[in-house]
């Protein structure tokens, strides 16, 4: 079967699927096959105007089943369902981090101890690494909830298959996304 062909019959299901409709409603779906992309396992979607525009790299297409594509769409649109919130790691740390500098320097040629000074920078970094810790758990759940709408598309077995092809990278605390065995877990397949 050609890579368009199979893009095709999971765009066909994705219209047909009640539960993809109840959460995309009118939008015309579009899917698309992202070439030259031959070791980047990877799916998008996004809305324009009254569009959905699902992107697949052709990696993907190749490695996955029409079902676990299906499934992965239903992940993708989840996300445009609950946007994510979660900047990057670093982007909060760096934020107070950048921040902590100035308060310090204030601190001291306004008059206030050097200490005083010290500590509220010292806090803002301290602020700013468990902001980032805490995005990084919100991420996760994230995920565990895209998975979920993946499942209820395609079904579980598609999900859990899909999840078992990608690398098992064990979650760490810094990780935005749950280790694939404690996703297909969470699916229950």
């Amino acid at each position: 079967m050609t890579l368009e062909r199979k893009v095709g019959g999971v765009k066909s299901a994705l219209e047909q699927s009640e539960v993809a409709q109840k959460y995309i409603g009118n939008l015309y779906i579009f899917v698309s096959i992202l070439p030259h992309t031959p070791n980047e396992i990877n799916a998008y979607a996004r809305v324009i105007g009254n569009e959905l525009h699902c992107s697949v790299t052709e990696a993907a297409v190749e490695l996955f089943t029409e079902g676990e594509l299906l499934a992965v769409l239903g992940h993708e649109i989840s996300h445009l369902l609950n946007p994510s919130h979660t900047p990057h790691l670093f982007r909060g740390l760096l934020f107070t981090t950048v921040l902590a500098a100035p308060v310090a320097a204030a601190a001291h040629f306004s008059g206030i101890h050097l200490v005083v000074g010290a500590v509220i920078a010292v806090a803002l970094i301290f602020y700013g690494i468990l902001r980032a810790l805490l995005e990084k758990k919100i991420s996760r759940n994230e995920e565990y909830r895209a998975d979920a709408l993946g499942a209820a598309v395609a079904g579980p077995q598609f999900m859990a298959s899909a999840l078992a092809k990608l690398p098992n990278e064990s979650a760490s605390w810094l990780a935005t996304h749950p280790s694939s065995l404690s996703r297909i877990e969470r699916i229950g397949a």
